[in-house]
C-alpha cells in the first residue's frame, strides 16, 4: 500500500452505522454490560462496536458523552493525520519536480509550420531531447494572432508537460490589441527563459532617394507617404505609429498578412518603407536590395555597424525587439523553471548557437526566469500606454 493509499484509508468514512474499533474498550469491544448499553445508546439495537466516532465523521452521541481522554485522543489523532498528509504531498510534488520529465512533452507553437515560432522552437527541443532524454514535440496551433495557441497553454495542467513558444505577439501585442485574447499575457503564465530577441529596422526602397533618417523623415513631412510593419496592430505596427508621433509626420499603413509578402513589394517599390525585425529583413539590407536607415537596439549591431540606431538619432524611445521564449502554465514547480531556464541559457551560449545569432543579430536576454518575467511585465506595461494613447486596433 502506497503512502497516498494508506492515508485514504485513515480518512475513509465509517462503514454504515459508525466504525470505530471494536476492541476500543472492554472483553470483546464491549463498554460494560448489556443493560447498560441499551440504556445509553441512542440507536437501540446496534452492537456499541459500531457506534459513531467524531475521530471519523461520527457525531458524539447526546446521551454517551465523551471523556477528556477521548475528546484528547481524537484531537490529537486529526493532527497527526494532517501533518502527514502534508508531508506525503509535499513529498510527492518534490519528487515530481526533481524526475521530471518522466514522459513526452509538448512544446505548442502558435502559429502555422515553417514560420519563425518554428525555428525557435527547434533551437531547443533536439538539445532538450538529449539533455532530459524525453521526447520533445512541436504542435502547432496557429489562429487569432498567436492568442489561441497560447491560451490553450494557460489554461493546460502546470506539470511541466505543456509548454509554449511565447513571442512578443502572444504575449505582448496581441492581448494589447485584440479585443479578446482571453488570457492575462503576465499572469496567466510561468515565464522560463527567452530564445531569440531581434531588433527592428526601418529600411526603404532604393529609389526613394533617401539615405539617413533625417532625410526621410523631411521627405515623409514634405509628401505622404506609406509604409508596411506586415500586420497591423503587430510590434512593427505600433513602432512605427509610435515614431510618427514622436517625429512629427503621419504616414499611412499598408497591412500584409506576413513579412515575406510586405518585403516582397517594398523590394518592387509599390510601398516606400517597411519596419520589421532584422530576422526578416536582414538578408536584403545585405544584398542592397533595401536601404536600411536606423535600428532599433540600444547600441549598433555588429552584423550591420554603420547602420545608426533610433536612440543616437534623437528617439530613444524606440528601442523594441522581436522576441521568442519558453513559457509554461502559472504555477508551474519552480525546479522544472529553474532546470529549463538553466539548460536553455547554457545552450544558447554554445558557439555554433553563438554564430548563428550573430546572423540574425539576435541578443536574447540572459537572464533566469525573475528576469525574463520582469521584463514581459514592462514590455507590456510600456506599450499598452502606447497603443492607448494612438488608439492601435488588430486585425479584425
Amino acid at each position: 500500500m502506497t503512502a497516498k493509499q494508506s492515508l485514504m484509508t485513515w480518512l475513509a468514512p465509517p462503514p454504515p452505522g459508525g466504525g470505530r474499533s471494536a476492541r476500543a474498550r472492554g472483553p470483546g469491544g464491549g463498554d460494560g454490560s448489556a443493560a447498560s448499553e441499551a440504556r445509553l445508546s441512542p440507536h437501540p439495537g446496534l452492537p456499541p462496536a459500531v457506534r459513531p466516532s467524531p475521530c471519523r465523521g461520527g457525531r458524539w452521541s447526546p446521551i454517551a458523552r465523551p471523556t477528556t481522554t477521548e475528546k484528547s485522543a481524537c484531537a490529537q489523532r486529526l493532527v497527526s493525520i494532517v501533518a502527514w498528509a502534508a508531508a506525503v504531498f509535499l513529498a510527492s510534488s518534490h519528487a515530481t519536480a526533481q524526475d521530471w520529465p518522466t514522459r513526452l512533452v509538448r512544446i505548442v507553437v502558435p502559429a502555422a509550420a515553417g514560420g519563425s515560432s518554428d525555428a525557435a522552437a527547434r533551437l531547443v527541443t533536439n538539445h532538450f531531447q538529449a539533455v532530459f532524454r524525453q521526447p520533445f514535440v512541436i504542435e502547432n496551433k496557429p489562429g487569432n494572432g498567436n492568442a489561441m495557441g497560447a491560451a490553450f497553454v494557460a489554461q493546460a495542467e502546470p506539470d511541466g508537460y505543456t509548454l509554449l513558444v511565447s513571442n512578443s505577439a502572444s504575449n505582448l501585442t496581441v492581448p494589447l490589441v485584440a479585443r479578446n485574447a482571453g488570457y492575462d499575457p503576465v499572469a496567466d503564465f510561468s515565464h522560463i527563459v527567452m530564445l531569440t530577441s531581434s531588433p527592428y529596422v526601418l529600411a526603404v526602397y532604393p529609389k526613394l532617394g533617401v539615405k539617413s533618417l533625417a532625410d526621410f523623415v523631411a521627405k515623409a513631412r514634405a509628401q505622404k507617404l506609406s509604409y508596411t510593419a506586415a500586420n497591423r496592430g503587430g510590434l512593427g505596427n505600433i513602432g512605427g505609429e509610435y515614431f510618427q508621433r514622436l517625429a512629427g509626420f503621419s504616414m499611412q499603413h499598408v497591412p500584409y498578412r506576413g513579412g515575406g509578402p510586405a518585403v516582397a513589394d517594398v523590394i518592387a517599390g509599390h510601398v516606400p518603407a517597411i519596419f520589421l525585425p532584422v530576422t526578416t529583413v536582414g538578408e536584403h539590407v545585405r544584398s542592397g536590395a533595401l536601404v536600411p536607415l536606423a535600428i532599433t537596439s540600444q547600441t549598433r549591431l555588429r552584423v550591420f555597424p554603420d547602420v545608426p540606431t533610433f536612440v543616437e538619432s534623437g528617439y530613444p524611445e524606440l528601442v523594441l525587439a522581436s522576441w521568442f521564449g519558453l513559457s509554461g502554465p502559472k504555477k508551474l514547480s519552480p525546479d522544472i523553471v529553474a532546470r529549463i531556464n538553466r539548460e536553455a541559457r547554457a545552450f544558447l551560449k554554445e558557439p555554433q548557437m553563438r554564430k548563428l545569432a550573430d546572423n540574425d543579430a539576435s541578443e536574447p536576454l540572459d537572464a533566469d526566469a525573475v528576469g525574463f518575467t520582469r521584463y514581459v511585465a514592462g514590455e507590456v506595461a510600456r506599450w499598452s500606454e502606447v497603443v492607448r494613447a494612438l488608439d492601435i486596433k488588430g486585425e479584425e
